[in-house]
């Protein structure tokens, strides 16, 4: 018996993250117990030692199996806990993929926009050249029309100046 128990402490200490901190305590204070009842403190009260170790083995065999179902309900939450982690890492990943990809397309999306800014930035220029290049032509012809006008308004009156004759 003093072996299970022995055991039983070994395997709550081994498994310590799932059950209560004063486990240990008990435990120990326990080990030290049944130490000393194992020693024949009472040799001299025979019955009462009799009851007192079966009663003290009862609730030290009791407090394991409650520590010990402690141990496998923490053990299956925990379990639980790592499976729906690992579930939610993959979603996760599967996310990050996606939004690797929608990144990237976006960036050949960019990418292609650049290029048709910059074309468009080149005709702009182009463009912009060329108006220049008419500006001056609209104002050079502008300059000569208004000088065939001139001319023409001048032709005018002189063609239409009374005859000054000598009588």
């Amino acid at each position: 018996m003093a072996i299970g128990i022995e055991w039983g402490i070994l395997m709550v200490t081994v498994n310590s993250r799932f059950t209560a901190k004063y486990n240990h305590v008990v435990y120990a204070v326990s080990s030290i117990i049944m130490t000393m009842l194992f020693l024949g403190i009472l040799k001299s009260f025979p019955h009462i030692e009799f009851y007192i170790n079966v009663t003290y083995l009862s609730l030290v065999s009791g407090y394991s199996l409650y520590s010990f179902c402690e141990i496998l309900v923490e053990k299956n939450k925990a379990q639980i806990l790592e499976a729906e982690s690992v579930e939610m890492l993959r979603q996760v990943e599967l996310q990050l993929s996606q939004s690797f990809n929608e990144v990237s397309y976006l960036k050949d999306k960019l990418n292609l926009l650049d290029q048709k800014l910059e074309k468009a930035e080149v005709k702009v220029s182009e463009y912009e050249q060329e108006n220049q290049a008419l500006s001056q032509q609209v104002r050079f012809l502008e300059a000569e029309n208004a000088e065939q006008r001139r001319k023409a308004s001048r032709k005018k009156t002189l063609f239409f100046e009374p005859l000054k004759t000598g009588t």
